[in-house]
C-alpha cells in the first residue's frame, strides 16, 4: 500500500507482433520468425511495462507489416468481431482495453475505423522506435490504439517521448583534421572520379573547342548541348537531370569511339538523333523508350544466354524471366548485362547488338510514327488516359463525361515522377496521383495537385480541371488558414444532426 503505481497499473494490453517482447515470441508474420523469441522488449513494450500494463499476448500483422488484410502463413487471417465474413483491417480487433500498433499507410487508423475503436497516427519522432526491424521504418511510426479518445490519448503520452539513451553516440567522437587544400587520397576512388567527369572541359557540337581528351573524358559523359539554368553542361553524374538514369549509362555507351566510328550511315544518323536529346517529349526520347524496353533488353538478354541454354530454347528462356509485367520495371539488370557483355565479348559485337536493334527500333517508330523523323514525339505514344470504371458499360456520349485525356506524358519509370507504362500500347499506367510540398512556415506557401475525377461528379466543373496541370507536372496552391480558405470558397456544406 502507498507504493506509487502508474497510469495503465493493471491494464492488460496486447502488443503487435512487430514489435519485440522479451521472452515471448515475436514472429514478425513470417515463417523465417516462426520461432524467434527476443532476449529484450522494444522501446514501446518497456515502457508500457513500465507505466504498469500487463501484456496478455500479440496481435497479429501482415507479413512484415507490409498490407493491410492481416494474413499470415504463421497464424492465418485476423477476422472482424462484429462480421467475421469481412477482415478487421489490421492488427486490432476490440479484444483489450488498449494495443500498440504502427502505421506506415494506415494500420493504426484503418484497423480502428473497421473495428470501431480509435487509432491514432502520432506524427514521425513523437513515440521513439527501437529497435528498428525494417527498411521502410523512417515512414512508419509507432501509435496507441483504445476504446476511447481519452484512453488512447492516455496510452499516447506513455509511450510519447525523447529517449535519452538513443541520443547518445554509437562510437567515442573522433577528431577530424582537415588539412590546408584538398587531400585526394581522402576521397574514394568512384567519387573522385565523378568529380574528375564533371569539372574536366566539355565539348558541343557547333560550340566551343575543349582540350578534354581520350574515351574517358567529359565528351562521353555531357549527354545534351544545352546547360542547366546554373550554366552548367548536363552531364551523366548531374543530380538534377531530366533524363533517366538508364538513359544516362546507355548515352555513355553510345558515345564510345568504337560507335563513332561505325561504317553505317543509317545506324550514324540515328546515334546522332539520339545523342541530340534534349531532355524533352522530343524525337530521341521516343527512340530510346522504344529501343529500350521493345528490343535492346531482349537482345541482350538473348546474347548472354546463347552459351547456357540449349538449342531451340533460348526464345523460351529469355521469355521466363522478363515476363510482360516486369518488362517496364527495375533496368539495373540489363544494364549490368550491358556491362558484363561488354567486358567477355568485346567493344565490337556489342556494338553489333546496339547498332542492330536501334535499326529495329527505329523501322518500328516509322510506322508508328511516321517516315518524317522531324515529327516524331514521345508524348505523341506515350499517354495518360484516365478511363472511368464504368466506361465500357455506358454509350458514347457518356463515356465521353466519365473518362478524361489523352494527354501526352513524359519520362518512364525509370525517371523522377515515374510514368511507367503498358508495353503493348505505352499507356501510362503507374505513377502518383497525388503530389503535395508543404510549408510548415508559411503553410498557405504549400502546393499541390490532384489527378481528375476526385470530386465523383462529372458533371462538376472540378471532376477534370486539374487533369491539365496534373499532367503537365504543375501544382496549385494549398491552403490552409481560415482567411485564405474562405477568400477561394465556392461552395460550403453544413452537417447537421436531425434525430438520433
Amino acid at each position: 500500500m502507498g507504493d506509487d503505481v502508474g497510469p495503465l497499473h493493471g491494464l492488460p494490453v496486447a502488443h503487435k507482433d512487430l514489435a519485440p517482447t522479451r521472452g515471448t515470441r515475436t514472429t514478425f508474420g513470417s515463417l523465417i520468425y516462426e520461432d524467434f523469441v527476443p532476449d529484450e522488449d522494444a522501446l514501446i513494450v518497456e515502457r508500457l511495462r513500465r507505466a504498469g500494463a500487463i501484456t496478455v499476448g500479440k496481435t497479429n500483422t501482415p507479413e512484415f507489416g507490409a498490407g493491410s488484410q492481416t494474413y499470415n502463413e504463421v497464424f492465418g487471417e485476423t477476422l472482424n468481431l462484429y462480421d467475421t465474413t469481412k477482415t478487421c483491417g489490421g492488427p486490432a480487433c476490440g479484444m483489450v482495453p488498449i494495443a500498440d500498433g504502427s502505421d506506415m499507410g494506415g494500420s493504426l487508423r484503418n484497423p480502428a475505423s473497421f473495428c470501431n475503436v480509435v487509432g491514432f497516427r502520432p506524427s514521425l519522432g513523437r513515440v521513439p522506435s527501437w529497435p528498428t526491424r525494417a527498411a521502410w521504418s523512417s515512414l512508419s511510426t509507432e501509435g496507441p490504439m483504445a476504446r476511447t479518445v481519452r484512453d488512447d490519448a492516455l496510452l499516447l503520452g506513455v509511450i510519447s517521448g525523447p529517449v535519452e539513451a538513443l541520443r547518445k553516440p554509437l562510437e567515442p567522437p573522433r577528431d577530424v583534421a582537415v588539412p590546408e587544400g584538398l587531400d585526394l587520397s581522402l576521397i574514394p576512388a568512384d567519387v573522385l572520379r565523378v568529380y574528375e567527369l564533371a569539372t574536366e572541359p566539355v565539348e558541343f557540337a557547333g560550340g566551343q573547342s575543349s582540350d578534354a581528351n581520350g574515351m574517358e573524358g567529359s565528351n562521353n559523359w555531357a549527354i545534351s548541348p544545352v546547360r542547366t539554368t546554373t550554366g552548367r553542361p548536363i552531364l551523366a553524374n548531374d543530380p538534377h537531370r531530366a533524363q533517366s538514369v538508364p538513359s544516362l549509362r546507355y548515352a555513355i555507351h553510345l558515345s564510345a569511339p568504337g560507335m563513332d566510328a561505325t561504317e553505317d550511315p543509317e545506324v550514324e544518323r540515328i546515334l546522332e538523333k539520339l545523342k541530340s536529346w534534349d531532355c524533352v517529349l522530343s524525337a530521341p526520347a521516343a527512340l530510346f523508350e522504344v529501343w529500350y524496353c521493345l528490343y535492346l533488353r531482349q537482345a541482350l538478354l538473348k546474347r548472354a544466354m546463347e552459351d547456357i541454354v540449349e538449342p531451340g530454347r533460348l526464345d523460351e528462356a529469355v521469355s521466363s524471366v522478363t515476363p510482360v509485367e516486369d518488362q517496364a520495371g527495375d533496368a539495373r539488370m540489363v544494364l549490368e548485362t550491358l556491362e558484363k557483355l561488354d567486358k567477355r565479348l568485346g567493344h565490337e559485337e556489342v556494338d553489333q547488338v546496339l547498332s542492330s536493334t536501334l535499326k529495329e527500333a527505329t523501322e518500328r517508330l516509322e510506322g508508328l510514327l511516321g517516315v518524317d523523323r522531324a515529327d516524331w514525339e514521345w508524348g505523341n505514344l506515350h499517354q495518360v488516359h484516365m478511363v472511368h470504371t464504368l466506361s465500357e458499360l455506358v454509350d458514347r456520349l457518356t463515356r465521353a463525361r466519365l473518362d478524361v485525356g489523352p494527354a501526352p506524358r513524359g519520362g518512364s519509370g525509370d525517371t523522377v515522377g515515374n510514368t511507367a507504362y503498358h508495353l503493348e500500347n505505352l499507356r501510362q499506367t503507374g505513377g502518383s496521383s497525388w503530389r503535395v510540398v508543404v510549408d510548415v512556415g508559411e503553410w498557405d506557401d504549400s502546393m499541390f495537385i490532384n489527378s481528375s475525377g476526385q470530386s465523383g461528379d462529372p458533371a462538376s466543373p472540378h471532376y477534370s480541371d486539374l487533369f491539365g496541370p496534373w499532367a503537365t507536372d504543375e501544382t496549385v496552391p494549398l491552403l490552409y488558414s481560415r482567411r485564405k480558405v474562405e477568400a477561394v470558397a465556392e461552395r460550403r456544406i453544413v452537417l447537421e444532426q436531425t434525430g438520433q
